[in-house]
């Protein structure tokens, strides 16, 4: 990756501390420090967001990225601390990453990439072992802004579309990948819960990164004639200093259930 994609973790890390569920959030801390000796493995780390997002704990951390630049920015902002290892691995090789023995998986934005076969894969490993998981922001296939556009529908259609195609992993789960995962812990026999975690994009400069990645990613799909998708980029930007656009995503957690099919966590906290 390049430095635009530090750029853009950069910009998007306070929308996505304040979007995470924060009950959901704090089950899954509560889950990990009940597990003696715990562990994390925090899958497509970036710059270690998820790990600040969890705050100080007794558990260590291997943090698993693809990309060498993005494992040393999380090493100089999480400073000298020995709790935090850090794994360069093809996320798309399941036998490559480090699972086995994890009390706890973690991942942020990531799920929405990958394909069908491999969330399943990676699910029915998660199960076959009791770990848990907590699944932050994946995107629901929703965007909403303050001041309507009669071109809007048209847009995120095209998005939700390029989001549905190969980020690496073959055709992306994109807007579906929250309901899999239920999906696949709930058969699995783990307690799940569900919780909104939308984005609330506010005027300045991640609205603005935001809208030129739409209109790229639109652009790509062959779905939207050209220069009326440059009209829709001129009146966005042009407000790109007012309103709000809400980004729909979606947060998970799931815990292994004892011998007598209760959670590791209270029934009531969770939703399934």
């Amino acid at each position: 990756m390049t430095g635009f994609a530090l750029d853009w973790l950069a910009l998007r890390e306070p929308a996505d501390a304040a979007a995470r569920a924060p009950q959901l959030l704090a089950m899954a801390r509560h889950y990990l420090e009940g597990v003696p000796e715990g562990s994390v493995v925090d899958l497509g780390s970036g710059t270690g967001s998820t790990m600040r997002a969890f705050g100080e704990t007794s558990a260590g951390w291997t943090l698993v990225d693809h990309d060498p630049a993005l494992l040393a920015a999380a090493r100089s902002m999480l400073g000298a601390r020995d709790d935090a290892t850090f794994l360069e691995a093809d996320l798309r090789d399941l036998d490559a990453l480090p699972l086995e023995g994890a009390s706890l998986v973690t991942a942020s934005a990531l799920f929405d990439l990958v394909s069908a076969d491999w969330l399943a894969e990676f699910a029915g490993r998660l199960v076959r072992e009791r770990t848990a998981l907590y699944a932050a922001l994946s995107y629901d296939g929703t965007m909403v802004w303050e001041e309507q556009h009669e071109l809007d529908a048209v847009v995120v259609e095209a998005f939700n579309a390029h989001q549905a195609g190969d980020k690496g992993f073959g055709a992306a789960l994109g807007p579906k990948a929250g309901e899999q995962l239920v999906s696949h812990f709930v058969a699995g026999g783990f307690a799940v819960g569900v919780d909104d975690s939308t984005w609330r994009l506010e005027p300045g400069d991640l609205y603005t990164a935001f809208v030129e990645g739409v209109v790229d990613a639109v652009s790509q799909t062959g779905r939207c004639d050209l220069d009326v998708l440059a009209q829709w980029r001129a009146f966005r930007l042009d407000r790109a200093r007012s309103g709000l656009c809400t980004v729909g995503h979606v947060d998970v957690l799931a815990v292994p259930k004892d011998d007598e099919g209760r959670g590791a966590l209270r029934a009531s906290e969770l939703t399934r």
